[in-house]
């Protein structure tokens, strides 16, 4: 048996009447089958805890795109503060430091190493950055 809006729209009702005769008149020749009282009510429990969980689940999806937000943001402010790669940045700074002292000393020893004076420097030389 379907249920009575599927059942009615196979039967073919529209706007009451049923080809001609009024669908009080169908539906009192029809005999459902509806399910013993205690089946009944396991079922209506258990459609409204679904129900509760459905409507739990649509609270939460509508907070998502706050959270998402305040995802970007905070993202966005450690990137911009240096929070987001200071741990990265504290592990490979020796390296950094040791490679930079090899190649000033390199261009040093080769004669490459270009030196300007600066007004800022407490001597007249310094080294150009690179």
């Amino acid at each position: 048996m379907f249920p009575w809006p599927l059942g009615v729209a196979a039967a073919g009702i529209r706007n009451d009447r049923l080809r001609g005769a009024e669908a009080g008149a169908f539906l009192e020749q029809t005999e459902i089958a509806l399910p013993p009282s205690a089946e009944q009510y396991r079922i209506i429990i258990k459609i409204d805890e679904l129900l509760q969980r459905v409507n739990a689940s649509r609270t939460n999806l509508a907070k998502a795109p706050l959270i998402v937000k305040a995802f970007r943001q905070s993202v966005l402010a450690a990137a911009c503060s240096g929070r987001l790669t200071a741990d990265w940045r504290d592990e490979n700074q020796a390296d950094n430091v040791n490679h930079l002292k090899a190649a000033i000393l390199k261009k040093e020893r080769t004669g490459t190493l270009v030196v300007v004076p600066t007004r800022f420097a407490s001597s007249s030389r310094s080294l150009q950055p690179v």
